[in-house]
């Protein structure tokens, strides 16, 4: 489960940059890891079901909550390009719709296409990144609306980010 300990020990470190959201940040990234590895198992029940043509039971094992693992890692990919900008709310909306479009780009990218995606970095990465940054062009979050001392950093920041 080094994938579960990546996603709340690594992003949550990652998102202390910030002074001015760093408590916001790691507690926003433990409800994301929380809830998206959850709703991740019923949002896969879904897609297999709607590919399968017909209703199928998803088996819960050790390498299906690995791919949870990944998809919440994708999720906290995107969280990190509307870092600051978002509220709760819209961090929910985010965790609801992402895997769903995540799962299908993976069996799009994995399954029709057949490309051989070693360590997950054009299924889980990019995708998360270009997601991220479709949600702030949709949202039209501009850096220049976020206030310059919310960009500051402190020694404390910085070496929680470290």
């Amino acid at each position: 489960m080094d994938a579960a300990a990546m996603c709340v020990l690594g992003f949550g470190m990652l998102y202390t940059f910030s002074k001015y959201y760093v408590w916001g940040g790691v507690g926003l990234n433990y409800f994301i890891c929380g809830f998206c590895f959850l709703w991740v198992n019923v949002a896969k029940c879904i897609i297999n079901s709607i590919w399968a043509g017909e209703w199928i039971k998803t088996q819960l094992n050790l390498g299906e909550m690995v791919t949870g693992c990944y998809i919440t890692a994708a999720v906290l990919i995107s969280f990190g390009a509307v870092y600051g900008f978002t509220s709760p709310s819209q961090i929910i909306l985010l965790c609801f719709v992402e895997p769903f479009m995540m799962l299908i780009n993976e069996h799009i990218v994995l399954k029709n296409i057949h490309v051989k995606d070693a360590g997950g970095s054009l299924v889980v990465h990019a995708f998360g990144a270009y997601f991220g940054i479709a949600v702030a062009f949709g949202m039209g979050v501009k850096a220049k609306q976020l206030p310059s001392e919310h960009r500051n950093t402190t020694y404390f920041s910085d070496m929680g980010a470290m």
